[in-house]
């Protein structure tokens, strides 16, 4: 009884075992056309896929075709060539699609002897562009053919049985980067700024990083990590631009770049010839407006005269030192973003009944006219007087 068990057993896997063989040899035995690959993930738009027309397990092949379709709003048919299976055989007649984008187009091929052809190959190879992200976009063949060559005169072409595995291929976008430019900054100029795009949220490890601006004219920095430095003052608007195989992505940060430059303070004293004495009592105008910036305008002029008298905000101002000596005269000019700097003037005062070389000359011409009108008077009474005795 126990022996009659053991047999029964052994029958049951025996039987197991042949049925999948007869399934696996019959499967390869069947002639499917197929797409290869059958499942593609693309990766970024604009991507080429290469996509071939394989038939598997063929007998005495002389002839094939096929219509093939797929979505032309995500797909571009950009290319068409024979595959190698019955080119290989001989000379071929091909009828490639049409290059132009469609959604059924007719693609076949004939040898042009009577020959055929036996086992596995390509049968065409088609060049699709990604148009847009989609999931599950199919590329079907329809209406498959395949004859073998004629076996007598006025005989017809026997067809092939095949099967068609017309599994879809995804073409899946994996996820956008989301470019991330980092904080915004304010630094001083000629500081050196740190630029970081490392909170970018990409997962290819070969993304690029590409930074961008004006300053005077357009920058280009590359990489995830860069420095710069801005030398002049002023708002810069800067731009990442994030490139990976998902696609791309930017974002913008805003460096303020601080006016650290100070102002060249210069003194001059309104119609003041040098040499000439400034007097004491007497007004003088002393004035910054020679004074410059290179990024800034001057807000602000503050004056110490030097004698001890309250200090002056303005430009020009008029001053009068009450008593002869050295004075030393200060300017601070202070430019729109804070920045100040001083200039210095050392003014000599005399006293006002000091006569100079320059009164002497100014005073001259008057004594000369009236030392002249005595003396023509003079003159002119002697000979009036002279005439008289006579």
């Amino acid at each position: 009884m126990r022996g009659k068990k053991l047999l029964i057993v052994s029958y049951t896997i025996l039987v197991v075992v042949l049925a999948s063989s007869a399934v696996a040899l019959v499967k390869a035995q069947t002639t499917t056309i197929t797409l290869n690959p059958s499942n593609y993930v693309s990766h970024s738009l604009g991507e080429k896929i290469t996509m071939s027309i394989v038939v598997n397990n063929v007998q005495n092949l002389w002839s094939w075709d096929v219509f093939v379709s797929w979505d032309p709003s995500v797909l571009n048919l950009t290319g068409v060539s024979q595959g190698s299976f019955l080119k290989n055989a001989g000379s071929t007649f091909f009828i490639p699609l049409s290059e132009e984008n469609g959604t059924v187009e007719e693609l076949s091929c004939s040898l042009l002897s009577l020959t055929s052809v036996s086992g596995s190959g390509v049968l065409a190879n088609l060049v699709f562009n990604i148009m847009k992200e989609a999931v599950n976009s199919q590329v079907i063949l329809l209406n498959t053919t395949l004859v073998g060559p004629v076996p007598y005169v006025g005989g017809s072409n026997p067809k092939i049985d095949h099967q068609v595995e017309n599994a879809s291929v995804t073409l899946i976008l994996g996820e956008k980067p989301v470019a991330n430019a980092g904080q915004d900054q304010t630094v001083d100029q000629g500081t050196q700024v740190v630029l970081n795009g490392s909170r970018t949220a990409s997962s290819d490890p070969n993304a690029t990083y590409i930074w961008s601006f004006i300053d005077g004219t357009l920058k280009t920095l590359e990489g995830k990590i860069v420095n710069y430095t801005f030398n002049t003052p002023g708002t810069y608007n800067i731009q990442l631009f994030v490139q990976d195989s998902n696609g791309n992505s930017t974002d913008t940060t805003e460096v303020i770049v601080k006016d650290t430059t100070a102002p060249v303070p210069k003194i001059f004293i309104e119609n003041y010839v040098l040499g000439q004495p400034i007097i004491a009592q007497e007004l003088v105008t002393l004035d910054g407006s020679a004074s410059t910036d290179p990024y800034s305008t001057i807000q602000n002029y503050i004056w110490d005269m030097g004698d001890g008298s309250a200090m002056i905000e303005g430009n020009p101002v008029p001053h009068a030192y009450n008593a002869p000596g050295t004075y030393n005269v200060t300017m601070t000019v202070v430019d729109a973003a804070g920045n100040n700097a001083t200039a210095f003037l050392n003014i000599e005062v005399t006293s006002g009944n000091a006569l100079t070389s320059t009164t002497s000359i100014k005073l001259n011409p008057y004594i000369l006219g009236i030392l002249s009108v005595i003396t023509a008077l003079a003159v002119g009474g002697s000979v009036f007087w002279f005439r008289r005795r006579r």
